[in-house]
């Protein structure tokens, strides 16, 4: 079972599927979000933008986020 976290504080920006984030179209599994403030910054990217690994890197960028784990 796996069991979900809390690893950052962010805003909804896009769900389109053409829409590029890191290069890379959001496809139709992942949205696109801003994250505002981290929580749990070890927690790794599902997909890395440019050189940046983890959450801790992203913090005031907007990234690719798989929908199923954003929460209201």
């Amino acid at each position: 079972q796996n069991i979900k976290v809390d690893v950052a504080i962010g805003y909804f920006v896009s769900k389109d599927e053409s829409k590029l984030v890191g290069g890379e179209p959001l496809g139709p599994h992942f949205w696109e979000v801003y994250v505002e403030k981290v929580i749990k910054g070890r927690e790794k990217l599902p997909r890395p933008l440019e050189d940046m690994q983890t959450i801790q890197e992203v913090e005031g960028e907007n990234i690719a986020w798989p929908s199923d784990d954003v929460i209201n």
